[in-house]
């Protein structure tokens, strides 16, 4: 597993949730910092929705969530 800087999951996320139909122009997006104790992953995804279709959005996001967390992880020393 890789472990990236808050900006890098943020960036590598908004490209791939933007791939989605109805999703190339979600404008903004969240990564948020979890307490990582008892979970296999330090992060989760909030997605801003800017002219976007909401529900295609939503569902793009928790996809891309899933699917990068099994290659990325928050790096340690990250000051979120």
């Amino acid at each position: 597993m890789e472990a990236v800087s808050l900006a890098e999951l943020r960036q590598i996320a908004l490209k791939k949730i933007r791939e989605h139909r109805g999703c190339h122009d979600v404008e903004d997006l969240s990564v948020c910092p979890l307490d990582a104790s008892g979970s296999d992953y330090n992060w989760a995804i909030s997605c801003g929705v800017g002219g976007s279709d909401k529900i295609a959005a939503s569902k793009a996001a928790l996809y891309v969530q899933e699917e990068m967390r099994r290659s990325y992880a928050l790096a340690a020393d990250d000051p979120a």
